[in-house]
């Protein structure tokens, strides 16, 4: 990183494999600072979560449900667009839309959504 040259796919599993935090932010900022000088950019987004139902069952994750838990969510278009305008402000720069993989919500469902 400190010599300019592109890291290889060893150096980022190397990375990935780090438990050192600091030096690996402290590259990344060298390189941000390289690209962007002293500029730094921020975003300010807000997360909306239509549903928590999910079929995937991804390891990792621990916010999906299945259908049939109690404690599943899933919000109605309304709920959504409601949540949307409640959260809504000049300062946001993104919307990001997360949510499970539900079996019943249908890709119309999605465009409607938006």
């Amino acid at each position: 990183v400190e010599a300019g040259e592109r890291l290889s796919a060893d150096d980022g599993l190397a990375l990935f494999a780090s438990p050192d935090l600091l030096a690996i932010g402290y590259m990344a900022n060298l390189v941000r600072e390289r690209m962007h000088g002293d500029k730094t950019y921020f975003n300010v987004n807000r997360h909306l979560n239509p549903t928590d139902v999910c079929v995937a069952s991804c390891r990792l994750c621990a916010f999906g449900k299945k259908a049939r838990d109690p404690k599943a969510y899933t919000m109605s278009l309304e709920q959504v667009w409601e949540t949307a305008a409640t959260g809504w402000s000049e300062a946001i720069t993104e919307f990001h839309i997360v949510g499970g993989l539900h079996p019943e919500l249908s890709f119309d469902w999605f465009c409607q959504m938006l």
